[in-house]
C-alpha cells in the first residue's frame, strides 16, 4: 500500500515539474493580445504595467516597445496601473 502512495506521489511530483517548466518557455506577451489582471513588464526598457482587470495589452507607454513579458517583478517605480 505504500508503495503504491510513493508511486501516485511520485507521479505528481513529475508532472508539477514539467508545468513549471512549460510555464518558464512559455512565450512572451505581445501587444495588441488580451491578457488578466496581473503585472506585465517590458523587455525593451523593464517598464512594468499593471492590470486591474483583462485588457488589450498596449504598445509601452515609456519605449514604444511591442512586447512583454511576466516572468520577472518590475521595480515599483516603474510600474504604470491600467484598469
Amino acid at each position: 500500500m505504500l508503495e503504491i502512495f510513493a508511486s501516485v506521489a511520485d507521479q505528481t511530483s513529475l508532472q508539477l515539474r514539467e508545468w513549471a517548466e512549460q510555464a518558464r518557455q512559455a512565450p512572451a506577451y505581445r501587444t495588441g493580445e488580451i491578457t488578466g489582471p496581473g503585472t506585465l513588464v517590458c523587455e525593451g526598457c523593464g517598464e512594468g504595467l499593471t492590470f486591474v482587470k483583462a485588457g488589450r495589452i498596449p504598445p509601452c507607454p515609456k519605449c514604444g516597445g511591442p512586447a512583454s513579458s511576466a516572468d520577472r517583478p518590475p521595480s515599483p517605480e516603474t510600474v504604470r496601473r491600467l484598469a
